[in-house]
């Protein structure tokens, strides 16, 4: 059986030796562009992301974001860590679309005061996150500070607390990784009685 299967492979390609080739060429192209080569990757470049392992899973921004994942949840994960500034961000600068989205979407009651964040991931991860945002210049009360995402329809507030021993920092331990992150300062809202 095998010789005679052999015998009608070769009968096929009597004559057109470049069906031949062209399924050699085919496969590999197939083994140089899927993983573990990953030729496309390597020739592309990283376009800015970094890949997470866990000898190294925390990512830094120059302009003042840390980003911590877990280490034991880290699978071919790379991020890349981008930001606006803030006077761009407020200013007349033209935008990107969903940059000019939020930034027409902010409350009345916020004040943007850091640069705005964007987060990009590519991979899967799984567990904890942690951020940590330096606290912007000239944004006193600190207590008036926290940390918001634009979602795409709107701002929502993250959880955090504020952090200060050496670098005063505002931090964030989330389930999840946000597509962007700003730091905001929320008007003072003063309680007002009426009696009669």
């Amino acid at each position: 059986p095998l010789a005679a299967l052999m015998a009608q492979v070769s009968g096929l390609f009597a004559g057109r030796g470049w069906l031949a080739g062209g399924i050699v060429a085919l496969l590999l192209l197939a083994f140089l562009f899927l993983p573990p080569l990953s030729l496309a990757e390597r020739l592309i470049g990283d376009n800015g992301y970094t890949a997470m392992t866990p000898d190294n899973h925390t990512l830094i921004h120059p302009d003042g974001l840390t980003v911590t994942v877990d280490p034991e949840a880290v699978q071919r994960l790379r991020l890349r860590l981008d930001s606006v500034p803030l006077a761009d961000f407020v200013g007349d600068v033209e935008l990107s679309e969903s940059l000019e989205a939020a930034r027409a979407a902010i409350p009345d009651y916020l004040t943007p005061k850091s640069p705005h964040y964007s987060i990009a991931t590519r991979g899967e991860m799984g567990g904890a996150v942690r951020m940590e945002v330096d606290i912007p210049n000239e944004a006193e009360p600190w207590e008036t500070l926290d940390l918001y995402t634009w979602n795409g329809e709107s701002w929502a507030w993250l959880p955090n607390r504020l952090e200060r021993n050496s670098e005063e920092r505002i931090v964030a331990e989330l389930d999840e990784l946000p597509a962007s992150v700003m730091v905001m300062q929320s008007e003072k809202v003063v309680l007002t009685i009426v009696t009669e």
